[in-house]
């Protein structure tokens, strides 16, 4: 017989980004514990408020069948003396199971024979079961941060006040700190505090509708959605998208409800980002613009609980707003009285990484400026060779794009850095493209953001990157395991979706060397250098290989990124064209004929001389003539193929190696006893070898169709 089991966590208000992951992770480890408890069930559900995370899981076994495990205990061969009597390892073993000696018997085994026992396990009550896991259950509920109060031994995310836990309609009791579960839930707060009898997941949800909560926060951004829709609608223009906005207040609402609010028409010359910025961050509201892109003098917002007078709640809102866009226009007025220029001596005064001056590196912002100009020009003239005015426009963008950190402004809003500087520039006189390459300085700011359009902002976004990795890379501020405290896997990446999204054919390896070259003293980059680059090309090298393995077979990746990828571009097609060959037919025996070709290349390189070339006069076999022929024809429309950078067809020759290769190592003996033909056989398969290896080493492919 199945069952549902329902599992509700009632909290002091969670903050809004924990909700989410403690959903996955309850909903996780409760199908993780059924499945070690050989437990079957069906579809599971995971919702969550502010003040609940809840789990229910239908169909769940009310016990657990029984079942003989057989375990595997010590060799055969030690199991009993010489007059057959059980050894003090065999009788440990059957002690430790509870079965008597004389139950034991032998099982093969890959490493032979072994003692064995049969253990049988008489199922149990799921409900008596539950009783005993769900307290581990709940406080293995992963949380960024959890807490302790009262005289609590149990952390969680915050205070737990109640737990309501059932299983076929009756309670689950068990004690989880000073709370014991049971059977009830609370509704809304403040609309509807009353306790709630529950008894089974759907009337859960309808009894908790009616007390103002909407469990599922699918339901609250619907309904958040809708009321957007309705207010812009009444203001007369449309929402600024904000996708992330609307998952944080469905976290932060029970029973969201909006409003429309006004803003005083004055505060809108301030530049759009810090209108949002005031608006978003700090009060959760939504901003309104026209169909032309212009804000409106209007704002979204919404509450949690319903009130009378909804007037009286929008216009605490709106004195709230008004307050933070008079300091950001007084903040405004004030950094506009000194241009940009005159703020770089501030810079000294900026700590941009301490560490650095422990090993005699400029530590401060003003530092930092210095090897960005250097290094921003340096990306110029290798990315832009032909346009020298890329070049001037990179430096000045450089030397301008730190300066906004000591700015009123950027100090009260950190996340428009560079932002705020462009803005100054154009109103400092800069030159559009200088202006613009310093608002594009951070970007890609994540994943999904957009990269630098601009050469000069190109180049400024690259050094920006570059040099933050150089710098932390020659003080071993390493990321290790989930630890990235300076944002250098972001970095990296970002690097190479700019090389991509701008189509950029730079060698990544050139723009390393430059970077740390920039970020250390000559002596430094003489003692340490080259160390430095292979280490930060090895943390580009795992970067650009975690994202090709989305996307295509991670043993065709190793093998493009074995054969190099110091150019990124170049690297991306050579993956997408050999997985498109591979898609067509089956490179596995091509890749064990390749890591035979290198096994025994590498176990006689000392046969090999330098210059050796395969002589088809001195070829005896017919096998081994086919190949040679074949091989001469590959190598010279490969030179064409990747002359043109043509992975496609180049690749496509391996098809074509299958059967003289198959032919080849069944019928000619490579290590001929005559000198002669065994270095000629030799230099037949280095020269197959050496035609791909700067296209990928096909030993590693090693997967079928």
């Amino acid at each position: 017989m199945e069952s549902q089991l329902f599992l509700e966590i009632g909290t002091e208000e969670l903050p809004a980004r924990f909700i989410q992951p403690a959903m996955d992770g309850l909903a996780r480890l409760l199908t993780e514990r059924l499945a070690e408890l050989h437990l079957a069930h069906g579809e599971v559900h995971a919702v969550g408020t502010p003040r609940r995370v809840t789990v229910w899981i239908d169909d769940v076994s009310d016990r657990q069948e029984d079942r003989e495990e057989v375990k595997v205990g010590p060799p055969a061969r030690i199991a009993y003396d010489k007059e057959g009597n059980p050894s003090r390892a065999a009788q440990g073993f059957a002690r430790t199971n509870g079965v008597e000696v004389g139950d034991l018997f032998e099982t093969e085994t890959p490493r032979g024979p072994y003692l064995a026992a049969r253990i049988q396990h008489k199922g149990r009550a799921t409900a008596e079961l539950l009783a005993e896991e769900l307290p581990a259950v709940i406080d293995a509920i992963p949380f960024k941060k959890s807490m302790r109060w009262g005289h609590e031994t149990v952390a969680f995310g915050r205070p737990v006040r109640w737990i309501c836990a059932l299983y076929a309609g009756e309670a689950v009791t068990f004690e989880y700190g000073d709370v014991t579960s049971g059977t009830i839930t609370y509704g809304h707060r403040v609309m509807a505090p009353a306790a709630i009898e529950v008894t089974d997941a759907q009337h859960y949800q309808a009894a908790l509708y009616e007390a103002h909560v909407i469990v599922d926060p699918a339901d609250r951004r619907a309904i958040i959605r809708e009321e957007l829709a309705g207010l812009a609608q009444q203001a007369g223009g449309r929402v600024v998208e904000d996708e992330e906005l609307i998952h944080e207040v469905a976290n932060l609402t029970e029973d969201p409800w909006g409003g429309l609010g006004s803003i005083d028409p004055e505060n809108l010359k301030l530049p759009r980002e810090v209108l949002i910025s005031s608006m978003r961050k700090h009060q959760r509201y939504f901003a309104l613009e026209d169909e032309g892109g212009a804000l409106l003098p209007h704002f979204a917002v919404f509450n949690n609980t319903r009130v009378r007078d909804p007037a009286v709640v929008i216009y605490g809102n709106e004195r709230v707003l008004k307050a933070r866009l008079h300091d950001g226009t007084f903040f405004y007025a004030e950094d506009r009285k000194r241009p940009l220029g005159d703020r770089l001596d501030d810079l000294k005064r900026v700590t941009f990484l301490g560490e650095l001056g422990k090993k005699g590196l400029g530590p401060t912002s003003y530092d930092r400026t210095q090897r960005l100009i250097a290094l921003a020009e340096r990306v110029a003239a290798i990315a832009y060779p032909e346009q020298s005015d890329v070049a001037s426009q990179a430096r000045r963008a450089a030397e301008l794009s730190k300066t906004d950190l000591t700015t009123l402004m950027v100090g009260e809003f950190p996340d428009l850095q560079g932002t705020i500087g462009a803005y100054y520039a154009r109103a400092d006189g800069e030159p559009d493209a200088v202006a613009t390459a310093i608002g594009e300085q951070y970007m890609p700011r994540g994943v999904d953001d957009d990269t630098a359009s601009t050469p000069a902002g190109v180049c400024l976004a690259l050094a920006d990157k570059l040099e933050k990795i150089a710098v932390c890379f020659a003080v071993k501020l390493i990321p290790t395991g989930n630890k990235d405290p300076y944002g250098l896997r972001r970095a990296a990446l970002g690097v190479l979706k700019t090389l991509e999204a701008r189509d950029l054919d730079l060698n990544l390896r050139e723009l390393v060397d430059a970077s740390v070259a920039t970020a250390l003293t000559d002596a430094l980059y003489a003692e340490g250098g080259a160390e430095d680059v292979a280490a930060i090309m090895g943390f580009f090298e795992a970067r650009l290989r975690s994202e090709l393995v989305g996307d295509h077979r991670s043993d065709i990746v190793d093998a493009v990124m074995a054969a190099g990828f110091d150019r990124p571009r170049h690297a991306r097609l050579r993956v997408a064209a050999l997985s498109d060959i591979a898609r067509e037919a089956d490179l596995a025996p091509i890749g064990e004929a390749f890591k035979r070709i290198n096994n025994i290349l590498q176990r006689n390189a000392d046969q090999i001389p330098a210059d050796a070339e395969f002589n088809a006069a001195h070829a005896q076999q017919e096998q081994e003539r086919a190949l040679g022929e074949l091989a001469a024809d590959i190598r010279g429309s490969m030179r064409e193929h990747l002359g043109r950078g043509d992975y496609r067809d180049a690749l496509s020759h391996l098809t074509r190696l299958q059967e003289p290769l198959e032919d080849f190592f069944n019928e000619v003996m490579v290590m001929a006893d005559d000198e002669t033909l065994r270095t000629n056989r030799l230099a037949l398969l280095e020269g197959l070898r050496s035609m791909f290896e700067a296209v990928a080493d096909v030993s590693r492919i090693h997967v079928g169709t």
